[in-house]
């Protein structure tokens, strides 16, 4: 961009020496030559200054020096060495400005272009304002080239865009319609209706993009937002991380809420936060945790660490080294547990549900699995019973006792009755904990779609801002139609 800015400064210096010996030739003539024949400027004043000229048709130069309004009703308000080319153009002041468009506007500043028709450059130094419409307010070496397009100030910004708008801060770029920096360093809005609220380095590069702040972000997916934090990537259509380090949210409807080294892989997935989680399945979850995955469609992690819920539907609620592979399985916590079984449970240490249905408690030192489906399996050092005040203890020194009470043919048959009472209010717990971890889901899911419908509005009130912004174009562009057939007019009865 900086060789730009030199090349336009270098044919300003140029131009404006060429102007000076041409003011200075119509300073002793007065007289202005056109398609080879002499011809007097009509209505034209100079009222004062050093070096002057009015060599337009009704053209203008209050005051300065070797200043020089050429074009038709061109006005120049003083300052040095600027030049009013343009119909209807205006320099109010400053030094080596140049208003060359249609009602182009310079107000001050230095080395200052508007060439664009309607176009503006408030002040500053170095600025350029080529687009139909486009303005430029103050800054050094800032360019607005698109349709309306708009720089407030700073430095080395740039607006390609139709209706692009940079505020102010440095070196940044939107390139496409309609796409906002509000400021910052070294930004970019490359996608359509695109924003970057501030920060460095970050980049807005697809429709209806937002990256609110932070450093070297990016939004590429459709409606994607990243919210702050640093190199955090939102990919999918409608993703969004929210902050944090080194996040990534790579498919449609994927979030990412904090934390760092976070990949959000699966469809509408979530991570919440924590360290170098995966959430690869579809409507997976993880809340937080360390080196954390979850698999399976719709599994959860609640946290812990190196955990892995890996069937659809699985769940580890925390711990470390857990793994609920099983068709909604579960592991309650604790460490080095697998449920591998379909809807089976495994909690405590080192414990395995292999089998379908199975429940697995492992309180003691080595490790159990279940061997049958539908089994309950606990292990520990002693196993207590109480009800009210009353309990009952089976250790290792009575089991075989209570082994062969059970093998004895004539146990009492209430016996065989409270066991099958234990059985059911068991399967009771069971079931509703599989309604707590089935409303969890549910829970979740219905969360995931009202975000999504929320950013769904969204698109739709900015898509109904744009339409309004596109009928007030509309609008100043039949004023300026209509502007412009006045000029002709004024211009025809002049030469008449």
């Amino acid at each position: 961009m900086t060789p730009f800015y030199i090349k336009k400064s270098i044919k300003t210096v140029i131009m404006s020496g060429a102007m000076v010996v041409v003011v200075i030739l119509l300073f002793f003539s007065n007289i202005i030559t056109v398609q080879g024949q002499e011809v007097i400027p009509t209505n034209n004043t100079v009222g004062g200054g050093f070096n002057n000229s009015a060599t337009g048709n009704f053209a203008t130069v209050s005051g300065g020096a070797i200043n020089n309004a050429t074009g038709p009703s061109s006005t120049i308000g003083g300052g040095g060495n600027n030049t009013a080319s343009g119909p209807g153009s205006t320099t109010s002041g400053g030094a080596s400005n140049l208003a060359e468009g249609f009602l182009s506007t310079v107000s001050g500043g230095l080395n200052n272009v508007a060439f664009g028709k309607d176009s503006t450059v408030g002040g500053g130094g170095f600025n350029v304002a080529a687009g139909e419409g486009s303005t430029v307010g103050g800054g050094n070496e800032n360019e607005a080239s698109g349709f309306r397009s708009i720089v407030g100030g700073g430095g080395l910004n740039v607006a390609k865009g139709d209706f692009s708008y940079i505020g102010g801060g440095e070196g940044n770029e939107a390139s496409v319609r309609s796409s906002t920096i509000s400021g910052g360093f070294q930004n970019v809005a490359e996608g359509i209706s695109s924003t970057v609220s501030g920060g460095d380095n970050n980049v807005a590069d697809n429709f209806i993009t937002t990256v609110s702040g932070g450093n070297n972000n990016k939004a590429g997916g459709f409606g994607s937002t990243v919210s702050g934090g640093r190199n955090n990537v939102a990919e999918g259509e409608l993703s969004t991380v929210s902050g944090g380090d080194n996040n990534v949210a790579s498919v449609e409807g994927s979030v990412v809420g904090g934390g760092a080294f976070n990949n959000a892989t699966g469809f509408r997935s979530t991570i919440g936060g924590g360290n170098k989680n995966k959430a690869e399945g579809s409507f997976s979850s993880i809340a937080g945790g360390f080196i954390n995955v979850a698999v399976g469609s719709q599994s959860t992690v609640g946290g812990g660490q190196e955990n892995v819920a890996d069937g659809d539907f699985s769940v580890v609620s925390g711990g470390i080294q857990n793994t609920a592979s099983g068709f909604a399985s579960a592991v309650i916590g604790g460490r080095n547990n697998q449920a591998t079984g379909k809807n089976s449970i495994a909690m405590g240490e080192d414990a395995n549900a292999k089998k379908d249905r199975s429940l697995v408690i492992n309180l003691g030192t080595k490790k159990v699995s279940s061997k049958n489906v539908g089994e309950f399996l606990v292990s520990s050092n002693s196993f207590t019973l109480q009800i009210g005040k009353k309990k009952a203890t089976i250790n290792k020194k009575n089991i075989q006792n209570f082994k062969d009470l059970l093998n004895k043919k004539d146990r009492r048959l209430d016996q065989i009755d409270e066991q099958q009472s234990i059985n059911e209010q068991m399967q009771l717990h069971i079931k509703k904990q599989d309604i707590r971890i089935n409303k969890q889901l549910q829970a979740h899911v219905k969360k995931q779609d009202e975000q999504i419908n929320e950013q769904q509005q969204q698109i739709n009130e900015q898509q109904a801002i744009n339409d309004e912004q596109q009928q007030q174009n509309n609008k100043q562009q039949q004023q300026i139609d209509e502007l412009n057939r006045m000029m002709t007019n004024i211009v025809a009865r002049s030469s008449e």
